[in-house]
């Protein structure tokens, strides 16, 4: 069974560097790991990448595979394709590609996996496909940021989502109180 580390969302590699200061997974070694980000910069994730053992996927985790808009933000952290986002910018869309991360992530049914959602608001989306389709249950833990908060309407439900990943049997902590290494 091998190890996988799955980050989404990320950035300029912030996630990966907790994950490496084993502020996330008290045991590393050996874990193969897969960085989503649309946004990626290149001068940013080569010497990250020559750093650790990382697989770069430069579009968005979605729905679907192909395109979607997304509206970059000011200062381009809270860039998002969610259009009820607050800080979805209207003003400045462009279309990245995009891949259906339920499909994608089927590739590891039988390895220990292990994801960060920082996707400024469609980890709900992508999370409640994933429970439709039955590939949740090969994530083993989520690590988990909310934006249900920085929604224009309430259109999303973080309790609701947390009930359903407990009822099952998904380990999901919350990315912004992750601060203490959980097994492995």
């Amino acid at each position: 069974m091998r190890k996988i580390f799955v980050d989404l969302g990320a950035h300029t590699g912030e996630s990966v560097e907790a994950f490496y200061n084993r502020q996330m997974i008290k045991d590393i070694r050996g874990y193969l790991i897969f960085c989503f980000e649309p946004l990626f910069i290149l001068v940013v994730w080569d010497w990250l990448m020559r750093k650790y053992p990382i697989t770069l996927i430069p579009k968005a985790a979605w729905l679907y595979d192909g395109e979607v808009p997304f509206g970059i933000h000011q200062n381009v952290i809270s860039s998002t394709i969610i259009k009820e986002k607050i800080d979805y910018n209207k003003k400045n869309v462009i279309k990245v590609p995009c891949i259906d991360f339920s499909q994608w992530i089927r590739q590891f049914k039988d390895d220990y996996v292990v994801v960060k959602f920082n996707v400024e608001g469609a980890e709900f989306d992508i999370i409640e496909k994933m429970i439709k389709d039955g590939t949740i249950g090969i994530i083993k833990k989520a690590f988990i940021e909310y934006h249900d908060g920085k929604m224009t309407k309430p259109i999303y439900d973080r309790e609701k989502l947390k009930k359903k990943l407990d009822k099952l049997g998904i380990i999901h902590i919350d990315w912004r109180r992750h601060n203490v290494p959980t097994d492995q």
